[in-house]
């Protein structure tokens, strides 16, 4: 094998080495059942189509293609002669197969890259709370961001998702559902291509929530017929590109939020969005694949559920020492009930110091249905105040630190707290 020495670009960058290789009856193996490639030319070079690489020709761009493993787990198998690997590779050998797995230290990458992913790192958003969405000035810095990578090519960006951290990943998937949300509240289409922007780069085709806030993206911005947004994973021919055109035309009919496992809500913070479990995480349904407009979840209550949530939060976080999580959509369960049926039901975690207490607001199908509740719950479940179907539960997380003792809940306080919420509504 011979290698070609690196030169700079023009814009500082080191050029990716060419190499002189010899591969024998290479079979590559792709994931989801795509074509298998054998090859039998001794002078073979790369090309991308879809899941499958096909080699032929002079191949210069190994960088490339060691950006494709790094991210694809691709496989290779010799059929019938060991392969020359084409540039440096640590090897793994399992039966009759070679994984080839390159390593980052042995591609060179962009030297915008380390600069781009640290910004995103430094920049982490930190609020997930969709009903009660504040404005975050982080927003704006990822925002930056996210377009300055849509002026990279295809090669780069994908050198960039292999070089994201679980962080920059969380911080990345974070602000596109964010966006999503401002983009409603203001009616700025741009807000629904800066999420779209931000999915795009995450580095696993199934980490994007292609059936949730990608879809409303796609939907609200009316990006079905834009092959823009196909243009960010890199053009039709990719797995992304080839998910997100399928989507596109599942809406040449058209389309609305409800279709998208979201339900919009409306409280003194302003318009909110809460999201709905997909059907294949119900209890009972892990087999069953996720479903586009199929809802198992219920979220339909009579009054402003959501509000009164919002009053019960805001309450305890004014309690010293007090904080509370996001409001999300919940079941209502106890530890010795199964999950009742509700209209709606909403829950946060109340946290004070090393005690943590679940608050489940919720409103049942009926006053009778809430009487029942209250009426077999035990101690143990913690204490609720009822208004008619509504209610408040409030119930204390299990310490399993033998040296921490949990304090009882001040049902006093906290009954207090819930009667002046419902109050309020």
């Amino acid at each position: 094998m011979c290698e070609r020495t690196p030169s700079p670009n023009s814009n500082g960058s080191v050029a990716r080495p060419s190499y002189d290789f010899e591969l024998y009856g290479l079979t590559i193996v792709t994931p989801r059942r795509s074509p298998v490639v054998d090859i039998d030319s001794p002078r073979t070079n790369h090309k991308l189509i879809g899941r499958r690489i096909d080699l032929v020709g002079n191949w210069n761009n190994s960088g490339h293609l060691a950006a494709l493993l790094a991210s694809q787990r691709r496989i290779f198998r010799s059929s019938t002669k060991p392969v020359v690997a084409p540039f440096p590779l640590g090897r793994k050998v399992v039966g009759s197969r070679i994984y080839l797995l390159p390593t980052l230290a042995e591609m060179t990458v962009d030297p915008r890259l380390k600069p781009f992913v640290d910004s995103l790192a430094s920049s982490e958003v930190v609020s997930d709370d969709f009903v009660r969405f504040r404005p975050d000035d982080a927003d704006n810095r990822v925002a930056d961001l996210v377009q300055s990578a849509e002026l990279y090519d295809d090669v780069v960006r994908a050198d960039l998702r292999g070089l994201l951290t679980n962080e920059a990943k969380d911080t990345l998937y974070l602000f596109g559902q964010r966006r999503v949300l401002l983009g409603r509240r203001t009616s700025n289409v741009s807000y629904y291509h800066q999420a779209l922007a931000a999915f795009s780069l995450l580095p696993e085709v199934r980490d994007i929530p292609w059936i949730t806030w990608f879809l409303a993206a796609l939907i609200l911005g009316e990006y079905a017929n834009d092959p823009d947004v196909v243009a960010l994973f890199g053009g039709p021919a990719t797995e992304g590109g080839m998910r997100c055109q399928e989507l596109q035309n599942s809406l040449e009919n058209g389309g609305s939020l409800s279709q998208c496992h979201l339900r919009e809500v409306e409280t003194t913070y302003g318009l909110g969005i809460i999201e709905l479990p997909l059907p294949h995480d119900l209890p009972g349904h892990w087999s069953r694949p996720p479903m586009i407009g199929r809802d198992d979840a219920v979220y339909a209550p009579t009054i402003n559920l959501a509000q009164l949530a919002v009053e019960v939060a805001d309450a305890l976080d004014r309690l010293e020492g007090t904080r509370t999580t996001a409001l999300e959509f919940s079941f209502l369960s106890t530890g010795t009930t199964t999950s009742i049926g509700t209209l709606g039901c909403l829950h946060c975690c109340a946290i004070k110091g090393n005690n943590a207490i679940d608050v489940y607001v919720a409103e049942l199908e009926s006053e009778s249905d809430a009487k029942q509740f209250v009426a077999h719950l035990s101690d143990d479940d913690g204490f609720v105040v009822r208004n008619g179907a509504e209610l408040v539960l409030f119930s204390s997380q299990p310490s399993f630190d033998d040296n921490l003792e949990s304090p009882p809940l001040d049902a006093t306080a906290f009954e207090q707290l819930a009667k002046s919420a419902f109050l309020r509504i």
